[in-house]
């Protein structure tokens, strides 16, 4: 059955190793590329925030930032600008 809802995945490296991977259907069906890819990036960022104090409570605290790969201009765009556009305001994160 078709539900319209975009499929969002991640995977979190520790050195070259791969360490968690997720592929799961979105909770919401976007209204644009740009939108499910943002809602990918969200999610992906809350995963690492969870994953950094799963590390610092197991004694493995990161000193470097954890970098997010997004392949779309306009989500990069979008996240780095903290104003909200009048066509994502929708967008609930």
């Amino acid at each position: 059955m078709e539900d319209r809802k975009s499929t969002t995945g991640f995977i979190f490296f520790i050195g070259e190793t791969t360490f968690i991977w997720t592929l799961k259907k979105q909770f919401i069906v976007a209204l644009s590329t740009c939108e499910a890819e943002y809602i990918a990036a969200a999610l992906c960022v809350c995963h690492a925030i969870w994953l950094r104090k799963l590390m610092e409570d197991l004694q493995q605290k990161q000193s470097k930032a954890t970098r997010i790969f997004v392949d779309n201009k306009s989500v990069i765009t979008l996240a780095k600008n903290l104003v909200h556009h009048k066509h994502s305001k929708h967008i609930d994160t």
